[in-house]
């Protein structure tokens, strides 16, 4: 079930906000949610609810164990986090494996459907385990860890949420008015940016590599296509977390930040400070530190950097694309911080440089990807496909769509809040009508 549904919207949405009549007693809330928040998943995922209570359950048992033999916390930390990541292995990377092993081997490519969600709430149950590991205390029962996990806001595309973040509010939370109202307001930010801006951006990304994918795309249409991937990657991941912070703090809930405008970053260091931050945070203290860090020789620091930029890539997706996507950002990084130093910041050869990125990010394969770059030397436009009519037909959504890419429009608007609630809710009538009549509405982040 998506955010931007018409199910979600009229009926589950509603369905959550009767929280609020219930009785204030913290379990009696939990286990609302927690029913909820099951019934949220159940909907889209049918009977993959199991995995998903299968790391519940693990990640638990773990630490509850941990806890009471910390003598023996490493080997039932490892088994624990075994089960869990052989469960991600299999339904997430077992085909992309069967796939290059079919190329030697007389293994077989296996297709299985990826449950959505699967590394979010994954990670999300490891770090929780890894953390009771560390010296925290587990959730004082099954129902609070499980209701950590599975909470709907961010339950399918983040952020991660840590259980340190929000274990005091399983054990009591109050939402004021003020509160609620700032809730909203970032869900129909969200909404609004989801359904005007992403989407739009979306289609004219998928013409751009559709004729790629055909060997018809030429230098304006590609350069069109790159930097509308690039808005609509940001505008549907963005608008997700906005609206699943929003819901949290509906809740009680206060989920950290995870976008600070990166489109603005002067170099790919501060890009990736900036970007997904709860999951770049992941990989710093759950795999980088852990493997040294920066506190190690020259050498040992390249290397711990390349497997988290690896592993980056890998948990994005199960292909080749996705790995060359990571280890490029290394690249990147490493001429910054070994050859300029960190003194060379541009904002244009930045944002040129993520482009790029992206473009290899959602193309298909490599080879449809390197095809990509060879359209930019391509100049001749075909008769009856004009890349004008990508840029006239959609003025507007790229006029708020690079505004937008900065603070100064929030910041304008924070300063008159009845303008700004006002705002947002001829933007929710538009977004709704745009809801009703437009069948285009993906969130990348789910099959992630």
């Amino acid at each position: 079930m998506v955010f931007t549904s018409v199910v979600f919207l009229f009926f589950f949405m509603p369905l959550s906000l009767l929280y609020h009549v219930l009785p204030k007693n913290i379990k009696l809330r939990n286990l609302y949610l927690l029913a909820i928040s099951l019934l949220f998943y159940i909907y889209g995922e049918g009977k993959n609810v199991i995995l998903m209570l299968i790391a519940i359950l693990t990640s638990h048992i773990g630490s509850v164990l941990i806890s009471r033999y910390p003598n023996r916390k490493k080997p039932i930390l490892i088994i624990s986090v075994s089960i869990m990541l052989s469960q991600l292995f299999i339904f997430k990377y077992l085909g992309f494996a069967t796939e290059i092993l079919s190329g030697f081997t007389n293994i077989k490519p296996v297709d299985i459907v990826m449950p959505i969600g699967i590394s979010f709430f994954t990670f999300q149950a490891i770090s929780y385990l890894v953390d009771v590991y560390r010296g925290d205390s587990p959730a004082r029962n099954v129902f609070d860890a499980a209701l950590y996990v599975s909470l709907f806001p961010q339950l399918v595309a983040g952020p991660i949420v840590r259980y340190d973040t929000v274990a005091k509010e399983l054990k009591s939370r109050t939402v004021s008015l003020d509160g609620f109202s700032y809730g909203l307001d970032r869900f129909l930010i969200g909404f609004s940016m989801k359904m005007l801006l992403s989407n739009p951006f979306g289609k004219i990304a998928d013409a751009a590599f559709n004729l790629n994918m055909s060997g018809s795309l030429y230098f304006q249409m590609a350069l069109i296509g790159g930097i509308a991937y690039t808005l609509h990657i940001y505008y549907d991941f963005a608008a997700y977390s906005h609206m699943a912070i929003g819901m949290g703090k509906m809740f009680g809930f206060n989920f950290l930040e995870n976008f600070n405008y990166p489109y603005i970053s002067k170099n790919i260091k501060e890009f990736w400070r900036r970007w997904h931050i709860s999951l770049s945070s992941y990989f710093k203290d759950y795999v980088y530190i852990p493997l040294g860090g920066n506190r190690c020789s020259k050498t040992r620091n390249i290397f711990n950097l390349l497997v988290v930029w690896f592993l980056t890539g890998l948990w994005h997706g199960a292909g080749y694309t996705f790995i060359v996507w990571g280890l490029y950002n290394f690249m990147l990084l490493m001429i910054e911080r070994y050859v300029f130093k960190d003194k060379f910041k541009s904002h244009i050869v930045t944002m040129a440089l993520v482009v790029i990125g992206w473009i290899i990010f959602r193309a298909e394969s490599m080879g449809l990807a390197l095809n990509y770059f060879k359209s930019f030397l391509n100049f001749t436009i075909p008769e009856g496909r004009t890349w004008l009519y990508y840029i006239l037909q959609n003025k507007l959504e790229w006029i708020f769509g690079i505004l937008l890419i900065s603070p100064w429009a929030g910041k304008m608007l924070d300063k008159n809040k009845f303008i700004k609630r006002a705002l947002l809710l001829i933007l929710f009538i538009v977004s709704v009508l745009r809801l009703f009549t437009d069948s285009f509405n993906p969130f990348i982040y789910f099959r992630f």
